[in-house]
């Protein structure tokens, strides 16, 4: 069986043994608005629920990028990151480059495709 060409790429891919930090890229929009190609989704792997961040700005300093959105900070180098939020601290691994986990892969792509 032939595999479906997805509409995505992942530019960047944290997580933990709960939670998946992911910035997706949309190819096949071509609209400049950045709002809609590039997503940033947190999925929770326990209850597979998804959100999408909400971006305002992003830096880069002392080998950390960082991202800042309505609900919260994220933190990350090659190596590992963190996002808080309300006061919760989350510690991810960065495994950008590798492959998303299938099942969370389907997941975070329907809701994608549901949101667009």
């Amino acid at each position: 069986m032939e595999k479906m060409k997805v509409p995505y790429k992942v530019l960047f891919f944290l997580e933990n043994s709960d939670v998946i930090i992911t910035e997706i890229k949309r190819t096949d929009v071509i609209d400049d608005n950045p709002d809609k190609k590039y997503h940033w989704v947190f999925y929770e792997k326990k209850d597979g629920s998804i959100r999408k961040l909400t971006f305002i700005s992003m830096d880069y300093s002392n080998d950390f990028q960082k991202r800042f959105f309505q609900q919260g900070e994220l933190k990350f180098n090659s190596v590992d990151g963190s996002f808080i939020e309300k006061g919760m601290h989350i510690v991810l691994q960065n495994h950008t480059g590798s492959l998303l986990p299938e099942v969370s892969f389907e997941q975070i792509y329907h809701y994608l495709d549901q949101s667009y």
